[in-house]
């Protein structure tokens, strides 16, 4: 702290500078209002309807039921995205074999429905719709 000049030496004592109390009241600032983010209220989650763009849909029974699981995630949770540790967790999951199921993945991100990558956490599966398409069915609803 003193190599940042927030404080200094007075005999046995260490005091702080003006530097160090305007730092001390930043940082009192900066917690207040991270306090007060916390006391809002919570964000309302919106429904999107699946079954309206699924009349539509040509996705096989696979396709259909990972993005009707993932609708219904977003529907409850509020997030778009599940976390996998991978593909045999998420066959588990839906009760697939998981090689019908990598399939039905690289056709729902190759029609721009879901997103899929590795995440930095211990490379599990980042799963999700994509904004495009949950926009979409926001725009479908009666």
């Amino acid at each position: 702290m003193r190599n940042y000049g927030l404080v200094d030496k007075k005999d046995a004592f260490w005091q702080l500078t003006d530097l160090g109390k305007d730092f001390t009241t930043h940082l009192t600032n900066v917690n207040n209002n991270i306090k007060d983010v916390s006391k809002k209220e919570p964000k309302a989650l919106k429904q999107v309807r699946f079954d309206l763009w699924l009349q539509n849909s040509s996705l096989n029974d696979t396709e259909k039921e990972v993005v009707e699981a993932l609708t219904r995630h977003y529907n409850e949770i509020g997030s778009k995205f599940i976390l996998v540790k991978g593909q045999f967790e998420l066959a588990e999951k839906f009760g697939k074999n998981p090689d019908m199921l990598l399939e039905a993945l690289k056709r729902l991100v190759q029609d721009s429905i879901i997103y899929l990558f590795r995440s930095q956490l211990e490379g599990h599966w980042k799963i999700g719709l994509k904004k495009a398409f949950v926009e979409a069915l926001q725009k479908q609803e009666p």
